[in-house]
């Protein structure tokens, strides 16, 4: 006798949740008898399911989505801009212009694709970038003609945060259930429907229930097998290269190391992020590496700042 697989619910972020369940819902609705054979949970089940769409749905459907897609466009746009510009300065054929762009390069290097992290850690790499780019590196900045650049994206940046935070603003203004809660009352649901067609399914004699089930497990080892989350690698095994001696400039020292784990460079802001000890003065200084995302962990360097 078919048993019916366990899903991991734990495993499902986002709309894979949903997508799971709906298309549950979908099989009931072909199969009349084993849906039938629910009918005393179905109908909260029914509501559930709506209410979880609804939230689910919510962020695309406000008012300010549209804008976000436009603003974020234009980072990626002046990004670009920015990238080229420094491409041809490489081969300027004065070698100070040069210089300048490879040193600008070497310092975007650690982030990334900035263009394709979310939306929040755009903006915040984005950020981050322009205090070096506007600060420490603003002389040579301004050698290739790149501040221009550096101020439209300053300001489409932060356009872009305050479209971001309208919209966050307008869904919490919302008088919504809280997303988990309605994930939660589901799985119950759910569980309590499986059981019963479980029950139904040692006594009965005609196979109403094999096909259900035997289709309903497909898309359980397959929602199982494509959002299983990986073991997260830890960054306290990574190797990073030592930062020489800064030179202390009346403000915070704030390098970023070129880390690596198992031969692949991290990346910062998506990989991992920092935090600076005792980088205000002249002295020894400590950056904590903290895994983020595939990688989890700490670990420590130091540096020395001189005068």
């Amino acid at each position: 006798m078919r048993q019916i697989n366990f899903i991991q619910f734990n495993y499902l972020r986002g709309e894979a949740h949903y997508q799971f369940l709906s298309k549950y819902n979908n099989l009931l609705l072909s199969f009349p008898e084993v849906k039938k054979s629910v009918s005393p949970h179905y109908k909260h089940f029914e509501v559930l399911l709506a209410k979880e769409k609804m939230l689910v749905d919510a962020p695309k459907s406000s008012n300010y989505t549209m804008q976000i897609v436009a603003a974020d466009q234009r980072n990626d746009q002046l990004l670009v801009g920015i990238k080229n510009l420094l491409t041809l300065s490489v081969h300027h054929f004065n070698p100070v212009i040069a210089e300048a762009a490879i040193s600008l390069q070497n310092r975007m290097k650690p982030f990334g694709n900035i263009a394709r992290k979310s939306y929040e850690e755009e903006a915040a790499a984005i950020k981050i970038l322009l205090v070096d780019l506007k600060g420490e590196y603003a002389h040579k900045a301004e050698l290739i003609g790149l501040t221009p650049w550096l101020n439209e994206l300053e300001i489409a940046v932060a356009e872009f945060e305050r479209l971001l935070h309208l919209r966050n603003s307008e869904q919490a203004a919302k008088p919504l259930e809280r997303l988990w809660e309605i994930r939660r009352d589901i799985e119950t649901v759910y569980r309590q429907m499986i059981d019963r067609i479980s029950s139904f399914n040692t006594i009965d004699e005609k196979g109403t229930y094999t096909e259900f089930i035997r289709q309903l497990n497909v898309q359980i080892d397959y929602s199982n097998a494509h959002n299983r989350k990986p073991s997260l690698k830890d960054v306290k095994n990574a190797v990073v290269k030592p930062i020489t001696p800064q030179q202390y400039k009346g403000k915070p020292i704030t390098p970023i190391p070129e880390v690596s784990l198992e031969g692949m460079e991290l990346v910062f802001a998506k990989d991992f992020i920092l935090s600076y000890k005792n980088n205000e003065s002249v002295g020894n200084a400590k950056i904590t590496i903290q895994g983020k995302g595939a990688y989890k962990g700490k670990k420590s360097i130091t540096f020395f700042i001189t005068e």
